[in-house]
């Protein structure tokens, strides 16, 4: 950690870390999956304007809460968060190889029994 901006990890000492929406992913989920059932039900029963104006709202609520959130650093290793951290810009956006990589290391750890942030 150099001026207050982190470089690697505090818990597991990775030096692989992402930039994310500070916003939980369930949430997002959620509100357009709520939003698709209302409008279907919104379809059932004929009343096609509304179907979309809920289809519609849904994306815009979603929308604004993806312009207006701000973003946190995460790591790949430990999914350790940090929030209000200076430096963000100097770290990438998540990557899915990176992530798989993690995953299937933790996978691999988990079936030889050892711990999932220990060193391999």
């Amino acid at each position: 950690m150099t001026d207050g901006e982190i470089c690697n990890c505090l818990v597991c000492h990775g030096n692989e870390l992402f930039i994310r929406k500070n916003f939980s992913q369930k949430l997002g989920v959620s509100i357009i999956a709520v939003g698709f059932i209302a409008s279907s039900i919104a379809y059932y029963h004929y009343l096609i304007y509304w179907s979309f104006g809920i289809l519609l709202a849904s994306a815009l609520v979603d929308l604004l809460l993806y312009t207006f959130v701000g973003n946190m650093l995460e790591c790949y290793r430990c999914h350790t968060e940090y929030r209000n951290v200076p430096g963000l810009e100097k770290h990438e956006a998540f990557s899915l190889e990176t992530h798989e990589r993690f995953r299937q290391q933790a996978a691999r750890q988990a079936d030889e029994g050892t711990p999932h942030g220990s060193e391999s």
